[in-house]
């Protein structure tokens, strides 16, 4: 019996939680050392005093309360402050029993004493680090909120958050109507598609980041915006990412304008010497390859222009030019090119065109031209036509067909030459 006990004891001794054993007269038999260590009392200081010695007036109305439920149940647990050797009020929670002798009285009753310190401390920290975290992500919503470019937070399958102007973008009315949608695709055209690429929808955030996308949207406005996406990792949140849709519709149509303005002739609106060279060039190479793809230049100028500007002034001369683009424009395919090669002189290109073909469409505009009334007077032009041959370069097919433009000016004007 005493070596049981004295086991027992040694069990007592080493546990981390605290004992408390007190006599039916509720005096202290019995504490463990990790109970004298949380107090910071000794054994002595313990034996024959009541748990109520050890607590300020507020914890001794706990005391009394449990108390006076041993007659309702045997095992009781409870928050309860001890105090300290030094003062500190120390929380811990109780889990007491009470045992009765044969007779039914009462003979002891021992409790379980947790330190609750360090699990507050650790409570603490926790609330002040959500209290951190709800701040940091408020910032980051408020971040998000202020941006123009439209903003989502997702893991590629569900959108978490999306931003006002995503909101405003798509005209819908909160959070919890853009949750319920699983998949980018209801909001986007992507580009390149994911199902013509035999992609599942939930691929496009891996999509996004090995080559980079374009996305078109149509907007409340019913008008398509372009967007370029980018994805970066969320703060603090594994397998989130922010995805941020920068519109560039307004870039596009800026960008659209300066290449239209580069390449145009800013009196008649037809593609200017620049953009003749450089289809020009493109056409060679591909005859050169293909051979049985064939095509026409045609150059052709004004007769006596330099006399319609000295007689009627060079308003005048502006206006006979501009009509005469629309009206050649009007009457050639519009797989054809038309451009100003300088002055009074045109270029027409036209593409898998033979010689013949490009006979009977000169001779059409030579007649038309030669019909119709410019303001209050007429005109006519002369022209020079020319076919690809193997072997010819872009400043080849200029020479000769200028040649030919000269020859018929030689010839009379208001006539061709091939």
């Amino acid at each position: 019996m005493n070596r049981n006990y004295s086991i027992f004891k040694k069990v007592l001794e080493v546990t981390e939680e605290g004992l408390w054993i007190i006599d039916n007269n509720r005096k202290t038999t019995y504490v463990n050392n990790a109970l004298c260590q949380m107090l910071d009392y000794s054994l002595d200081e313990f034996i024959g005093k009541t748990p109520s010695d050890f607590v300020d007036d507020k914890n001794k109305a706990i005391f009394q309360e449990q108390l006076s439920k041993i007659d309702i149940t045997n095992h009781r647990t409870y928050g309860i402050e001890l105090q300290a050797k030094n003062g500190e009020n120390i929380p811990t929670i109780f889990v007491a029993t009470t045992v009765y002798n044969e007779d039914h009285q009462l003979s002891y009753s021992f409790a379980m004493v947790t330190d609750m310190r360090e699990i507050k401390a650790m409570k603490e920290a926790l609330c002040e680090a959500n209290e951190k975290l709800k701040i940091s992500e408020n910032l980051i919503r408020t971040i998000l909120d202020t941006q123009e470019n439209l903003v989502v937070v997702t893991d590629g399958k569900k959108i978490f958050h999306g931003n006002s102007a995503f909101l405003n973008f798509f005209n819908l009315g909160s959070l919890e109507e853009l949750a319920q949608t699983e998949c980018l695709c209801v909001w986007f055209v992507l580009r390149p598609s994911l199902h013509k690429r035999d992609h599942k929808c939930s691929n496009w955030l891996k999509e996004i980041e090995e080559s980079g996308w374009r996305v078109d949207g149509v907007g409340k406005d019913g008008e398509m915006h372009n967007f370029i996406v980018v994805s970066n990792p969320y703060p603090n949140q594994d397998g989130m990412y922010v995805v941020t849709f920068n519109d560039i519709t307004k870039l596009q149509a800026e960008k659209e304008f300066f290449v239209h303005l580069a390449s145009t002739d800013t009196l008649t609106s037809l593609h200017n010497r620049a953009k003749l060279n450089e289809m020009l060039d493109f056409m060679v190479k591909k005859s050169s390859r293909y051979q049985e793809i064939p095509f026409c230049a045609i150059m052709y100028d004004v007769d006596y222009f330099k006399h319609v500007n000295d007689t009627h002034g060079h308003l005048t001369g502006d206006f006979v030019l501009k009509e005469l683009s629309q009206l050649i424009s009007k009457n050639i395919r519009t797989s054809d090119f038309i451009a100003r090669y300088g002055g009074e002189e045109f270029i027409i290109l036209l593409s898998n065109t033979n010689l013949e073909y490009a006979l009977e469409v000169t001779e059409k505009l030579r007649s038309l031209v030669e019909k119709i009334t410019f303001g209050e007077f007429k005109i006519t032009c002369s022209f020079g036509v020319y076919q690809f041959t193997q072997g010819d370069t872009t400043s080849s097919i200029i020479d000769k067909v200028d040649k030919l433009l000269y020859k018929a000016k030689q010839n009379g004007r208001n006539r061709m030459e091939y």
